[in-house]
C-alpha cells in the first residue's frame, strides 16, 4: 500500500508505510522521508554556493529546520542531539523558502496501465505531457 503526504514546502510524497530488508521490517517515519528531501536540496544549494560551507565546523552534526514546520524541527532537533557526540558542534540550517519542485523529465513512456476497461495502450508523452 502506499500513503502520499503532503510535507510543508517540500514536494508530495508516496512511501510504503514499510519497508523489507531481508526478513526484517523496517518502519519508515514521514520526517525521515521529509529530511532526505531537505538534505538533497541543502546539498544542491551548498554545490552552488560552495562560500556557505565555510561556516559549518568540521565534523558538525548539521540539522535541517523548516521554518513553519514545529513537529518536524522538535523531531530533527531532538535526532541531531541524540546522535552528537560529547563536543560534536551541531549546525542549525533553517530553510526559510523554497521553490515548488518542477519534474525534469522532457520525455516517458507508459507501459502496462490498467484502467476501468482493462489494458489501456502504451503512449508516449513529449515533456508537456502531451500524447505524441
Amino acid at each position: 500500500m502506499l500513503v502520499a503526504v503532503d510535507l510543508p514546502g517540500v514536494s508530495r510524497v508516496a512511501f510504503q508505510p514499510s519497508t523489507w530488508a531481508g526478513e526484517m521490517e523496517i518502519p519508515v517515519n514521514i520526517f525521515e522521508v521529509q529530511n532526505t528531501d531537505l538534505v538533497k536540496e541543502f546539498n544542491r544549494y551548498v554545490r552552488e554556493h560552495p562560500e556557505f560551507a565555510d561556516d559549518i565546523p568540521q565534523n558538525a552534526v548539521v540539522v535541517m529546520q523548516l521554518e513553519g514546520d514545529r513537529k518536524f524541527n522538535q523531531w530533527s532537533r531532538k535526532l541531531a542531539q541524540n546522535r552528537a557526540e560529547k563536543g560534536q558542534p551541531i549546525v542549525y540550517v533553517r530553510i526559510q523558502k523554497l521553490k515548488p519542485l518542477r519534474s525534469r523529465i522532457e520525455k516517458l513512456e507508459l507501459k502496462s496501465i490498467w484502467g476501468l476497461g482493462g489494458l489501456l495502450p502504451k503512449r508516449h508523452l513529449n515533456h508537456k505531457g502531451r500524447s505524441m
